[in-house]
């Protein structure tokens, strides 16, 4: 009987404080942005961008028609569409992009480099094929074989192959 006594005034305190924890205002910035806050917002925000008052119904179209994707970190944003401050994470979260695309642009540059050189070795056979010079090419027994023309046709195909992958521009 005694715990009750007390239980019985601090629920009922903690009930008759909960809607003032909640009263907060939720808007949408002139940039779109949701803000938070315990103040209402500036007179320059236009009533159709108040998306909750303290005391109203919550829920409404407008609201959630007007709310930015979830997943956006709009709630923390102060009013006056300033930007936080960067975090560390935030900090290391950019130098991380910022080294995979170096060495991403590194992978590629080494890449061209291949394809020009390929290129270049490509064209040369290419030009000897087309030269009629008489070609050669040594068998696996060592011994020296020259091509016939069926063979010389071959490797000009093979040549055109090499430059239509190494040689795109």
């Amino acid at each position: 009987m005694n715990k009750l006594l007390v239980i019985l005034p601090l629920a009922a305190l903690l009930s008759a404080w909960a809607p003032v924890a909640t009263a907060q205002y939720q808007w949408l910035d002139q940039n779109g942005r949701r803000v938070i806050s315990d103040r209402p917002p500036p007179p320059e925000i236009p009533d159709r961008n108040i998306l909750r008052r303290p005391g109203a119904p919550t829920g409404t179209a407008a609201a959630s028609a007007a709310a930015p994707a979830p997943g956006s970190n709009t709630a923390t944003r102060p009013v006056g569409g300033a930007k936080p401050p960067e975090t560390e994470l935030d900090k290391k979260k950019q130098a991380a992009e910022a080294a995979e695309a170096d060495k991403k642009r590194q992978e590629e540059q080494a890449a061209a480099k291949v394809r020009a050189e390929n290129c270049e070795r490509a064209m040369q056979a290419k030009r000897e094929i087309d030269s009629g010079v008489r070609l050669a090419r040594t068998t696996a027994s060592g011994e020296r074989e020259i091509l016939n023309d069926a063979q010389r046709a071959q490797e000009a195909q093979r040549a055109n192959a090499l430059i239509a992958d190494n040689c795109r521009r």
